[in-house]
């Protein structure tokens, strides 16, 4: 999603700037490239408007790498980045490395896209964070929501931790359409609590 994205997106660019636009490599960097602020730099990839159909340059495999504020390229370096692999403060990209990293494999303190790693919140497919994470499956420290979660608190339909809520609860307190745990409640409660109060009927 995100390559396509970025696809897209650079699609654009080289047809608003007229850079490259007959398959050749991209060099252009404002205000000079010595001191680039604006780098936008290709070996030569192109893609349709909807951001299919890549082809690339025969002559010239390498990829070029972008550093400026502002980067666009193969490889992007910049405070805003974007590229097939793009780092800096906001990247996006196949792979994105950053402050806000949004891409297929993302990794910074808030990252979103397919495959995730951040340190405050992560939100993807497959997301793992210190502090949140939100995704298919996610796991975290603190807070975990998503379709299989594993957490200190984890809401999920499959959740597993301290505290857990889910339709499968797994936890020390849990509360679930299956729950599994010490306390908690359930409609098929497997829990410390379920089990003593039957022990203490028959007790009476």
């Amino acid at each position: 999603m995100f390559q396509r994205t970025y696809n897209k997106i650079w699609y654009k660019i080289r047809k608003k700037l007229k850079l490259g636009w007959g398959n050749e490599e991209i060099d252009y960097q404002w205000p000079s490239k010595y001191l680039p602020i604006v780098s936008v730099r290709s070996n030569g990839s192109i893609s349709d408007e909807n951001g299919f159909n890549i082809t690339y340059n025969k002559s010239s495999r390498r990829p070029k790498i972008a550093v400026g504020l502002i980067a666009i390229g193969d490889i992007a370096v910049g405070l805003f980045s974007m590229g097939a692999i793009a780092i800096g403060g906001i990247s996006l990209g196949g792979i994105a490395l950053g402050l806000l990293a949004l891409g297929g494999i993302g990794l910074g303190l808030l990252s979103a896209g397919g495959i995730v790693i951040a340190k405050w919140l992560a939100a993807g497919g497959i997301a793992a964070a210190q502090h949140i994470a939100v995704g298919g499956i996610a796991a975290s420290f603190t807070a975990a929501v998503g379709g299989i979660t594993l957490s200190n608190l984890s809401i999920g339909a499959i959740a597993l931790g301290y505290a857990s809520f889910g339709v499968i609860a797994i936890g020390y307190k849990v509360i679930g359409i299956i729950a599994i745990g010490n306390y908690g409640w359930g409609l098929i409660p497997l829990t410390g609590d379920a089990f003593r109060s039957i022990i203490n009927l028959f007790k009476k």
